[in-house]
């Protein structure tokens, strides 16, 4: 979401690209400001790359292996306890805390794998 007003969310702000402009696209980004009741949004530019399978984020699931691993459940009580203590808004950190829970999971998954 990109727009917050109570407890109304919404999908308002948006970034358009040309077709031939499309695979320069690297990645994008939704982040969250304090001067605004919109998110930012901002588009990454750069050389043109081989379209490769990607992540789809929307559709990512939690690795039901992790609840009972101790190294990440260390870094959830790690996160849980810097947003508790943050002086941000209720919805900033529970989008902040969410992305970085995200974060966690996927770094400690990849490790896993290889052991």
């Amino acid at each position: 979401f990109t727009h917050f007003q109570g407890s109304s969310h919404a999908r308002l702000d948006r970034i358009y690209v040309s077709p031939e402009f499309s695979p320069y696209c690297e990645q994008y980004e939704v982040k969250q400001v304090s001067f605004s009741d919109h998110c930012l949004v901002a588009v990454t530019l750069g050389g043109r790359k081989q379209r490769k399978a990607k992540m789809n984020w929307d559709m990512w699931k939690l690795n039901s292996r992790l609840i009972e691993d101790d190294i990440f459940l260390r870094k959830v009580k790690e996160s849980m306890d810097m947003f508790n203590n943050s002086k941000t808004g209720c919805i900033e950190s529970w989008e902040c805390f969410k992305q970085e829970l995200k974060m966690h999971a996927i770094e400690r998954s990849t490790i896993r794998k290889y052991e």
